[in-house]
């Protein structure tokens, strides 16, 4: 849902040395009077008596404009305007839209990564999507480091000190709330996570050990991330563990596992509200829960799962997406069995979203069931459904 994007430069030149006004907004109305309304907040002092002050547009910026953030000096009746860049993550768009409407911006002093004074601003666009960006003051340029924007409301970016050593890192929402239609409520949950490294602010990643690294730990690593590109969330937390016992001290391990984990919580805490979610069966398979989601099926009726559109789907938010139902359980367990092939839950869910796609096709679904009930055949819904679609 989000886009990292190259820095920018300041987009305008700085005002002269000096100007007379007699507040700092009388200045930027002045400056700026395109803008409506300017909210401001006084930055770590420089040497001198002068205010170091941060100023930033609030409300509808003029269009085809971006909204603003500038540095200011400020001492009596004299500003100095040392930079000033456009928010480029406040021209973002969102369904189509071709004008964007930040109703709030505002601005955080970052003064943890390194001696260069960082901001944070986010704000709100259009309809219901929010914003993040990243900007850096090196004492002589103004510049964007980083922008985000989510699809859904609140914190497209928040900045959160996950490992306790008082640095902040960067959680970004990477939420994908158009499973079905964005009102319908179900979202996939995801985070991305860019931190400090001492140099730069750089993106967490999951990639595998080099060579040098043992096979026990490179094999470890390698499978609990197909662990994750499964969707397989409880596994990937217990073999990421595993790792880090192989790997205490590596550092760029500490990082993936606390990537893992972020993901891991959220949709396992989404999983575990079932019935309370917006629709529980995909709620638990988004986790990689997929015993839940089979219990969940259990409370049906076998004879009403044959039908895609009775009560799994009638009267639901899922109603009017019954395929993409069909398509999303295929997916899923399609991935989870290649990662674990005999998991039997993932089966059955992939015969079951066969079977829906495409009923004519049924015997692939009944292999998958069939398959399933051999696994496990304390779960009596696998062959009971199994036998519905045997001729």
């Amino acid at each position: 849902m989000g886009a990292e994007l190259a820095p920018s430069t300041p987009s305008r030149e700085v005002a002269p040395p000096g100007t007379a006004a007699a507040t700092l907004d009388t200045f930027l109305r002045l400056r700026f009077p395109d803008y409506d309304a300017f909210s401001s907040f006084e930055v770590i002092a420089p040497a001198g008596s002068a205010r170091f002050v941060a100023a930033y547009s609030t409300g509808p910026a003029p269009f085809p404009r971006r909204h603003l953030f500038g540095l200011y000096l400020v001492e009596d009746d004299f500003i100095r305007e040392l930079a000033t860049i456009d928010v480029e993550s406040a021209e973002l768009l969102v369904s189509g839209q071709a004008r964007q409407v930040v109703a709030r911006l505002s601005g955080r002093p970052i003064d943890t990564w390194g001696p260069d004074l960082w901001f944070a601003v986010d704000g709100s666009v259009g309809t219901h999507g929010s914003s993040f960006e990243l900007l850096r003051w090196d004492g002589d340029r103004l510049t964007s480091e980083l922008q985000w924007f989510s699809a859904i409301p609140g914190a497209a970016g928040e900045l959160l000190d996950l490992d306790g050593d008082a640095v902040p890192e960067i959680v970004l929402d990477d939420t994908n709330p158009f499973i079905f239609c964005y009102v319908c409520g179900v979202q996939e949950p995801g985070f991305q996570l860019q931190r400090w490294n001492g140099v730069a602010v750089v993106p967490v990643e999951l990639a595998p050990f080099p060579l040098e690294a043992s096979d026990e730990s490179r094999q470890a690593l390698d499978f609990a991330i197909a662990l994750v590109e499964a969707d397989l969330w409880r596994d990937a937390v217990t073999a990421i563990e595993i790792v880090e016992r192989l790997e205490p001290d590596n550092d760029e391990l500490k990082w993936q596992a606390i990537l893992i984990r972020r993901n891991a919580e959220t949709r396992l805490r989404e999983a575990a509200q079932a019935p309370d979610t917006a629709y529980p069966l995909l709620a638990a398979v988004f986790a990689g829960e997929h015993a839940t989601a089979v219990d969940y099926l259990a409370t049906f009726d076998p004879f009403d799962l044959v039908d895609l559109h009775g009560p799994l789907t009638a009267g639901t938010t899922a109603e009017g997406w019954e395929t993409v139902v069909a398509e999303t359980l295929v997916d899923y367990a399609d991935r989870a069995l290649t990662v674990r092939p005999d998991l039997a839950p993932a089966l059955f869910l992939r015969g079951l979203g066969r079977f829906w796609l495409d009923p004519a096709q049924a015997d692939l679904a009944i292999t998958d069931v069939n398959a399933a009930a051999a696994l496990d055949p304390d779960q009596p819904l696998y062959e009971a459904f199994a036998n519905l679609l045997t001729p």
